[in-house]
């Protein structure tokens, strides 16, 4: 006789129309005349037939099917210096990358004809290049040619280009997002519908579309290594958080713009309530171990490429490293990894080149428009610029340095923190039966006490 068997399905729930859209989350309205509720925006509108109807693991797959619709119809268009010389644009800089880390030593990277769209990006960049060039020359080794592919407008190589775009932020940015916005949706308390609304209103940015799919660069990638850092916070798991930030810090020196909120808040987590040295060392440890991960595989190709006798020892010494109050022996065996970490970070850090280029939106492009700021030293400009640029971000680091808990992640006061997000999304806690409606919805599940476990 078979044994009966011990497993239950999970009850179906009904679909609480309530939950799903009330008035007071801000997504929909009520008619006066008809007491129907209406769409309060078109996004809205654009997923109202999902209202309780489909499953997420149906709607994510129709929503992420969209979104690339989008991307990729935005390809069709041109690019970033299309038949524009004689530099070509982004599009061909990172072409250019893809055809230099693929046919030349690592040594040769960061110094290799710098007047024609030099390597300038951290290593992680680098290998991502070296990747996908790796990968296109198998189908067309003509698109990434040494020397004789510069400026290349191959209608193929451009499909082949835009899909590296596409598959690169379907790899990292899109999994983030989601992972981040059901995370934080949770949290807070927001439905599964309302959280597809938030999913389709991130990923339809029309910044990050145009400018990764139009004008072509690689920045979903970058922003998915920061968006995954956040999520970590989000889940208390700060290690992670480092190791996702220096990723990102790793792929494009942007990301150096939200650096310092970032460091302010895992410091803040190790000194508030009370001083945690043990966090404290181990968000240190990780991070360094991090960056030596990162830089490891240029110097192991720079040891590979002296040990090979190439001429790692001749190359031009960076001002960086020529600035060291020390003499350097040229002939030592820890010269060459000197000289490699030097050059990239004189890359990275183009100060040299002044404080802006041509066509890029700050605010140093707006007041040189006005009055002519490349008169000054550039030294001069530099310490202007990090002196204002300081002062900016001081008053929010320092908010976040002190109370790194209660400002921005799920502290003790759970629900309370995330008040102002709770009232415009679903009303008070009290009108929705506060945590105990929220856990119910979630199967039982105490999110505000799991989150606060574990910091590793």
């Amino acid at each position: 006789m078979t044994p009966a068997s011990t497993h239950k399905p999970r009850r179906r729930r009904k679909a609480d129309d309530g939950a799903l859209a009330h008035p007071a989350h801000g997504t929909v309205t009520i008619d006066a005349a008809t007491k129907q509720q209406r769409p309060a925006f078109p996004l809205v509108a654009f997923l109202w037939p999902a209202k309780g109807t489909l499953s997420q693991w149906v709607l994510l797959p129709l929503i992420l099917m969209a979104v690339g619709l989008f991307r990729w119809t935005t390809g069709l268009w041109g690019y970033s210096g299309f038949q524009k010389p004689p530099m070509h644009g982004d599009f061909e800089a990172q072409r250019h990358w893809m055809e230099i880390t693929t046919h030349l030593p690592m040594t040769q990277w960061y110094f290799h004809d710098l007047e024609w769209w030099g390597l300038d990006y951290p290593p992680l960049t680098a290998y991502h290049s070296w990747l996908l060039g790796k990968i296109g020359s198998i189908i067309n080794p003509s698109w990434f040619a040494l020397h004789t592919s510069r400026g290349l407008d191959d209608p193929l190589l451009k499909v082949y280009m835009r899909a590296t775009v596409f598959v690169s932020e379907y790899l990292i940015y899109i999994p983030a997002v989601i992972v981040f916005l059901r995370r934080y949706s949770r949290l807070q308390g927001v439905n599964a519908w309302e959280y597809s609304i938030a999913l389709v209103a991130v990923l339809m940015q029309p910044a990050t579309i145009l400018i990764d799919h139009g004008h072509f660069q690689y920045n979903t990638v970058m922003l998915g290594f920061v968006v995954a850092s956040m999520s970590s916070m989000l889940a208390g798991r700060l290690l992670w958080s480092c190791v996702f930030f220096v990723a990102a810090l790793g792929f494009k020196q942007m990301a150096l713009f939200y650096a310092p909120a970032v460091f302010a808040y895992l410091l803040g987590g190790c000194l508030q309530p009370r001083l945690q040295p043990v966090r404290l060392f181990g968000i240190a440890l990780t991070t360094l171990i991090s960056f030596a991960v990162l830089f490891l595989p240029l110097l192991l190709g720079t040891a590979y490429d002296t040990h090979r006798n190439l001429p790692t020892r001749s190359l031009p010494a960076p001002p960086l490293l020529s600035s060291l109050p020390l003499s350097l022996n040229e002939k030592s065996w820890y010269y060459p990894l000197l000289l490699q970490l030097a050059q990239s970070t004189h890359r990275i850090f183009p100060l040299a080149r002044g404080l802006f280029e041509d066509k890029v939106a700050n605010l140093w492009c707006a007041l040189h428009t006005f009055h002519k700021l490349h008169r000054y030293p550039t030294h001069l400009v530099s310490r202007a610029a990090l002196l204002a640029t300081s002062a900016a971000i001081l008053p929010p680091t320092a908010i976040l340095l002190w109370r790194p808990r209660r400002s921005s992640s799920p502290g003790p006061s759970r629900l309370q923190a995330g008040a102002s997000f709770s009232r415009a999304t679903r009303g008070s806690a009290a009108e929705y039966a506060g945590v105990d409606r929220v856990r119910e919805r979630l199967g039982g599940v105490d999110v505000f006490s799991v989150a606060g476990e574990g910091w590793a």
